[in-house]
């Protein structure tokens, strides 16, 4: 694990949060409640631009995306292509404005209890998102996948798919 911080376009941050919704989405899925892509890094990286499944798809900055969490990682996809890496972030920018799917992390906890993804493939909304289903997507485009449709993705399944796969992915600590 890195402790440098570089972020690239198409980089992931992952956290932990602290509010009540994230707490839940860690009861129900894992370690970690919260993804976003890097679509603007900066010379400076803190004030790179993270797109985000929030109350909306929103830029936040890096430095406001980990600031107040439990902890925060950059996985970086050393496969991808400079073109790819556009290609994700420019994806996920498209998608600025779209609303937060509160139903979805619903379907998910379904999923979770019956070990299915039946009830986010079957019932999750094509038009909303929410964080993980985001990043998902905007991997998807390039043809990439974390292991689970991306409907079904948790912030969860992610990162562990990084950890499971250090030989494609760098993962440095942020806080």
């Amino acid at each position: 694990m890195s402790y440098i911080l570089h972020p690239d376009y198409a980089d992931i941050v992952v956290i932990r949060g602290r509010s009540l919704l994230s707490r839940m989405i860690e009861k129900l899925t894992g370690f970690v409640s919260h993804v976003g892509i890097v679509t603007v890094p900066f010379k400076w990286p803190w004030d790179s631009l993270v797109t985000q499944a929030l109350t909306t798809v929103q830029d936040v900055s890096l430095y406001e995306t980990v600031i107040g969490t439990d902890g925060a990682y950059l996985l970086h996809a050393k496969n991808l292509t400079d073109d790819q890496r556009l290609h994700v972030a420019m994806w996920a920018r498209t998608q600025l404005g779209v609303a937060y799917d509160y139903k979805d992390i619903g379907y998910q906890f379904l999923d979770n209890t019956f070990h299915t993804e039946w009830f986010t493939q079957k019932y999750a909304s094509p038009k909303k998102f929410i964080c993980s289903e985001l990043v998902a997507k905007a991997y998807a485009t390039i043809e990439l996948d974390f292991g689970v449709p991306a409907r079904s993705a948790t912030p969860e399944e992610i990162y562990v798919f990084a950890l499971n796969n250090a030989d494609k992915y760098d993962i440095t600590k942020l806080m």
